[in-house]
């Protein structure tokens, strides 16, 4: 009900320039392709925290010399359209048998239980993009994780 429009495209900027240096600071490399003025209706604060996540996330688990790259596109015509942000990596990725799983809390991968976390990272970006309206899919990057966030446009 408090939902208000927010210009993810603003948000993903912000995420962006936060965590920039951040993932220059680690060795990686954040870049980012995103298209200007990309409303959703939603709850910023939510969105902001998701973005988050996901880029955290990418930093965690991918080795130095790894790009994380963020996309926001608009696709579809009239009431159909979504915006579409994608955060992917050329780290190792998720293995695809393990994808689902990896979206549940508290779940963590075999290989990542020795660095800190707590496995709601994920769970908790499905759960804002599950109250948005939109759609998660997590995919290969080849090589790397690739995620899929489809939200109605504003």
């Amino acid at each position: 009900a408090g939902f208000a429009p927010v210009d993810l495209s603003a948000v993903m900027a912000l995420a962006r320039d936060t965590y920039g240096p951040v993932a220059e600071d680690g060795g990686r490399r954040l870049v980012a392709r995103l298209a200007p003025d990309l409303a959703v209706a939603g709850d910023r604060e939510l969105l902001t925290q998701m973005a988050s996540n996901l880029i955290e996330n990418a930093l965690r688990h991918t080795p130095p010399g790894a790009t994380v790259t963020l996309g926001l596109s608009r696709e579809g015509q009239g009431e159909g359209q979504e915006i579409v942000a994608r955060f992917a990596d050329d780290g190792p990725g998720i293995p695809a048998q393990e994808r689902e799983k990896a979206l549940r809390r508290f779940y963590r991968l075999e290989r990542s239980r020795t660095t800190p976390g707590n496995g709601l990272g994920l769970a908790l970006v499905a759960a804002v993009v599950e109250l948005h309206g939109g759609t998660l899919a997590l995919g290969d990057a080849a090589p790397g994780l690739v995620v899929e966030i489809r939200l109605p446009a504003a």
